[in-house]
Parts: structure tokens; sequence; C-alpha cells
């Protein structure tokens, strides 16, 4: 009798415990047309924001876009393109946890955990899974395209590809980039890299920075990969897609890449060799320029720095827009990012002086980043002025400054008051 009990709760508990491997998730509200805020279910430390389109149905054949922000902004990214995806009838997917100084492999493992996810209570399967990446989120964007064929084509904002990650795989591929952007010499170069292989690439220049591109460029992520699909079979030729683009509707959106294009040719590349090769000089001309001011950084006091600098922003100021123009701005915007880092170290290693003298050259460059008070934040803190730097951010959160783990793990914000840091923390997170 008694191993006859036994017997019997060991299966009851085993019938239990598949049961309860097998059971489908709790259904998740879904809201339709609408942005909203998800957790994983596996694990809810993974979070990301979704929108489906308006007319949606579960396990409808829609296209994916995965969505990648270096610093995880997963609700500006889905408000930025979600009327695009409404449009084009994408269910988008922004990650609120792949970001910059994560190593490539979790970056992959959040990855899986969105898309596995999604298949819980979306869709069953996908026929087009796309991803969009800024900056480091585009350079992991190459990364996943490059081991995994489920992914269809990839957007690439504001980064290069690295020699020897292409091309197994055969994904669309848009790279789109500000013409003043710190990252402009690599993209060109892979442009070039690209113009001697056999397949789908598009590259796409705007004036402007190291950001997102503005509203009227965004469109042509989904316009490329539209295309795209049409040219290799995936989905029926979409005449009002094409007559779209063939009349120019939107004059401000760049439809170039499609203009007379055969859509029965799977290949396209937009380039031309020959303008990147008169170019060629001019780009290492501007970079030996830039060599100067890096070498000169803690070799040259804030006049020299003055000096030098005001003469480049004389010609940004005269807006002519000619290649000295954007060679300036190519050479401000660098400085940029190496002025920012410099300052940074210098504070972290206790360096003031120095600290200031890199916080002045950013001044002059960028005055109008929010990073720009941050730092100036940063140093008042360091010189025991509290009241200072609360100020200073209180700028730089007007400015747009939205980087909460860079304060929340900033040893140097920790000396403020609790109702300080508190106040900054909180207004970081209402754009979350």
């Amino acid at each position: 009798m008694r191993t006859f009990i036994l017997v019997a709760c060991i299966l009851l508990l085993w019938s239990c415990s598949s049961k309860s491997q097998d059971q489908p998730r709790a259904p998740k509200q879904l809201n339709p047309g609408n942005i909203s805020k998800y957790l994983c279910a596996t694990d809810s430390s993974i979070s990301y924001y979704l929108y489906l389109p308006k007319n949606f149905v579960k396990d409808n054949d829609y296209p994916v876009l995965v969505v990648l922000d270096p610093k995880a902004r997963g609700k500006m990214t889905c408000e930025m393109i979600s009327g695009f995806a409404e449009t084009y009838g994408y269910i988008l997917v922004c990650s609120n946890n792949n970001k910059n100084g994560i190593e490539f492999l979790e970056q992959k493992e959040i990855y899986t955990k969105l898309l596995d996810d999604l298949k819980d209570y979306i869709y069953s399967s996908y026929k087009r899974l796309y991803i969009a990446g800024f900056s480091g989120g585009a350079r992991v964007a190459q990364k996943l395209a490059s081991q995994n064929k489920e992914i269809s084509g990839i957007a690439c904002f504001g980064s290069g590809a690295s020699e020897g990650i292409y091309r197994e795989n055969d994904f669309a591929y848009l790279s789109v980039c500000g013409k003043w952007d710190f990252n402009y010499y690599e993209v060109k170069e892979t442009e070039y890299r690209f113009s001697k292989e056999p397949f789908a690439a598009y590259f796409l220049f705007f004036d402007g920075k190291h950001e997102w591109a503005p509203q009227n460029i965004l469109e042509n992520i989904f316009l490329y990969f539209e295309t795209d699909a049409m040219r290799k079979g995936t989905i029926k030729k979409n005449q009002k897609i094409i007559e779209y683009i063939e009349n120019k509707v939107n004059p401000t959106v760049d439809l170039s890449y499609i203009n007379g294009l055969n859509l029965d040719d799977p290949v396209v590349v937009s380039f031309d060799a020959l303008l990147y090769d008169s170019k060629k000089e001019q780009f290492n001309s501007e970079k030996k320029e830039l060599q100067k001011y890096l070498s000169s950084f803690g070799n040259s006091d804030k006049d020299w720095w003055k000096e030098e600098l005001t003469k480049v922003r004389i010609i940004i100021e005269e807006n002519l827009k000619d290649d000295e123009w954007y060679a300036a701005k190519r050479v401000f915007a660098s400085l940029s990012l190496y002025s920012y880092m410099y300052a940074v170290k210098a504070l972290n290693d206790g360096y003031a002086n120095e600290a200031d003298l890199f916080t002045f050259i950013y001044s002059i460059v960028d005055p109008d980043n929010p990073d720009y008070n941050y730092l100036k934040a940063r140093i008042a803190i360091a010189g025991n002025q509290p009241e200072i730097a609360s100020q200073e951010m209180k700028i730089a959160l007007d400015k747009g400054f939205d980087d909460y783990e860079k304060i929340e793990k900033d040893k140097f914000f920790k000396k403020l008051t609790p109702n300080s840091f508190s106040s900054i923390i909180s207004e970081i997170m209402k754009k979350y």
C-alpha cells in the first residue's frame, strides 16, 4: 500500500511538473495602435516597448523591426518611428536593455529573449525580421545579422562596418550617417569597401551630427526594406510604394536608391567609386588636420585652443556648405567626442586643471550639447559647489540630457544632497 501511494505521489508530481512546463504563459494585454511597455516573461529584468499596427491580428505575417539604441532608450525610439511602422504595417520592438558597455554575448541573449517573448503572444513565426541600430546599437545589429540567417536586413545609423564581418548571410544593408558625424570617415570607407561586393547595400548621408536621423530620413528604413523584399521575391511588388517612390510624393525624403531600379535585380549597390577616389585626398587632409588637434591635447593652453578653434568656427559661421565647411564641422564633431572623453577621465583621475581645459575646449566645439553642462556639474561637485552643480544639471536636463545610468553610477553625484540627486533622477526617468 505504501509503495502504491509513493508511486502515485511521484506520478502526480511528474504530471504537475510536466503541465507547468508545457502550459503557455499568461497572455499579455495587447494594445494595437499604441506604444506599450512589456516585461519579458522569462526574465523580468528585460523590458521593451512594443508597437502593433492598428489592424493587428495574431499570427498574421507582419514584418518585425527590432530597434537597438546605445542608451537603451526604448520609449524614445518607439515614439520616433511608430508612425512609419503603422504606415508600412510593421511590428516595432524597441529594447530597454541593449546598450553600450555590455559584451556582445549579453547583447545577443537580451535580443534572443525579446524575440522569444514575442513568439508567445504575437506570432508563431515570421518571414521578415529586421534590425535598426544607432552607433553601438548598429554594431550589435551587424554582428547579429552576420550570425543569424533569419535577419533579412539591417539599418545602421552613425556606424561603419568592421572588416571581415560580412558576408555569409544575404541581408540587405542600409547605412545612414550625418555629414559631420565623427564616424563619417569610417562610414565612407565602409561604403567604398562594399562597392566591391555583390550584395544589396545603400549609403545615405544627411546634414547632421552623430544622431538618429531626422523624421524625413527615417522613412527610408521601411522603404528600403520593402523594396529589398520585392527584389528578393519575399513579397509581391507593391505598386503603391513603387509609385510613391517614383513620383517622389514627399520631396524631402531621399528616394534616389529606387529611382529607375529594376526590381527584378536582386543586387543593388548605389555608389560611385570614382567619386570616392577623387575625395580620398581631401579626406586624408582632413584626418591630418584632426590629428594636429588631437596631438595638442594636454600640450597647449586655453589661449592656443581659442585662437585655433576660432578660425574653424569662422568657417562654420560662414555657412557656405562647401567641402571646407563640412570638413570644419567634422573637426568640431571629433573634438567634441575627444574633449568629452578626456575631461571625464581627468576628473575620474583627480586632475582638475586638465579637466577644466578639456571642458573649455568642449565649450567651444559643442556648447549646446547637454553633456557640456554635465561636465560643468561634475567639476562643480569636485570643487565642493553643489548649488552650481545642481544649476548646471538643470540646464543639461532642459537641453535634453537623458542618460539615467550615467548619473546613477557617477560617484561625483553621490556627493549631492539626497533631494538634489533624487530630483535629477526623477526628471531623467520621465523620458523613459
